[in-house]
């Protein structure tokens, strides 16, 4: 009993340890190819403002963890391959087997650590990224004068003893304080469509916006060209920048407060639920991750086609990895519930693969 329990510990750390190395292989590599490519972009557009390379670097850097968030899945899937094909290739799973040791003891291991993993990066690491990708998005405003990758094409709806109104802003700047290419689509307090303004610019002054270069179109009349024209609010500095802010800048803790107020503004909060639930279901994505490698590595040495079996398992992980989009879209559109957008794939894939591994293991 003893000597198996050693055994069990020693092929726990040995697993650990090649998942861990796996997992940092892939995120370093595919992190360090997109910084120098950031690294190479930014400099073009450096040349053009006179910045240094001190501005080149900190706005490549800031990026570098949300950048690492989307790699984290695959770098899972990867390690994980690594992990247990490191097992079989070192028939160290054959002698587990011999004292009657299961496979499942292996996939367990790797399968806690991934789902430890997922739970740290979307209380901890999230947040993190979260806050160095809008403070990326002020200082790139900041470094060139532009809003390249910025917000755009956000919505807002706003009141006032009037009416109503909904803004459309091309592109975002200052927190959501100055828009740009403003459509405006306002009612009257029984809810008519009264006129549409296109306005090249806006900026939140004193309860109210100033829209300037403004073209005003009403049903049935000609438009008509004023140089500015002041529309009414009620929102707060604070309310309008919640509204417009990217789901991606907003934290794990921070989200149930940004739907509430997407709520509050009749806003569509659906984007920001959706990235809370995925954030949620982030440990289950990861052990589907585990599970998939577990299929197409735990046995590859016995049935042979190596080559064939790890890019089966890679083409698996990006195929879940691509419905999550899609399904993920369809969530923040409306047409599919956030909650089932989230965590139906990885579900449906942990218990498919789950029972693919039944069959091949214990069947």
């Amino acid at each position: 009993m003893t000597t198996h329990i050693a055994f069990l510990g020693r092929i726990g750390r040995y697993v650990a340890k090649r998942f861990t190395v796996g997992i940092t292989v892939v995120v370093l590599s595919v992190v360090t190819l997109v910084f120098v490519i950031e690294c190479i972009e930014n400099l073009r557009r450096a040349s053009n403002h006179d910045r240094g390379i001190d501005v080149v670097l900190m706005l490549s850097a800031l990026r570098l963890p949300w950048l690492i968030e989307q790699v984290l899945p695959f770098a899972v899937l990867i390690g994980g391959i690594v992990a247990f094909l490191s097992l079989s290739r070192s028939h160290e799973l054959t002698v587990a087997r011999s004292i009657g040791m299961s496979a499942w003891q292996f996939v367990g291991m790797v399968a806690v650590m991934a789902a430890a993993i997922g739970l740290l990066t979307s209380m901890a690491f999230n947040p993190l990224a979260a806050g160095l990708l809008q403070t990326h998005s002020e200082r790139f405003e900041q470094a060139f004068g532009d809003n390249s990758g910025r917000l755009s094409n956000k919505w807002l709806r706003q009141t006032a003893d009037s009416g109503a109104s909904v803004m459309r802003a091309g592109s975002v700047l200052a927190s959501g304080l100055d828009l740009r290419s403003v459509t405006v689509f306002v009612f009257d307090s029984q809810g008519r469509f009264i006129e549409r303004l296109e306005a090249d610019r806006a900026e939140l002054r004193d309860q109210a916006w100033l829209l300037q270069g403004v073209w005003v179109i009403a049903p049935g009349e000609d438009p008509a060209f004023e140089p500015e024209k002041s529309l009414p609010t009620t929102l707060s500095a604070e309310q309008i920048t919640e509204s417009f802010i990217d789901h991606d800048f907003v934290s794990f803790w921070d989200l149930p407060r940004q739907i509430e107020i997407a709520r509050q503004s009749e806003l569509n909060s659906a984007r920001y639920q959706l990235q809370y639930q995925a954030l949620l279901a982030r440990p289950v994505f990861f052990v589907a991750m585990v599970m998939i490698a577990a299929v197409v590595s735990l046995r590859v040495f016995r049935f042979g086609n190596i080559s064939w079996m790890i890019l089966s398992g890679i083409a698996g992980g990006f195929l879940l990895y691509v419905v999550m989009q899609i399904v993920g879209d369809l969530g923040a559109t409306g047409f599919v519930h956030p909650v089932a957008a989230a965590w139906v794939p990885p579900l449906v894939t942990l218990a498919l693969a789950t029972a693919l591994l039944l069959t091949t293991e214990d069947g």
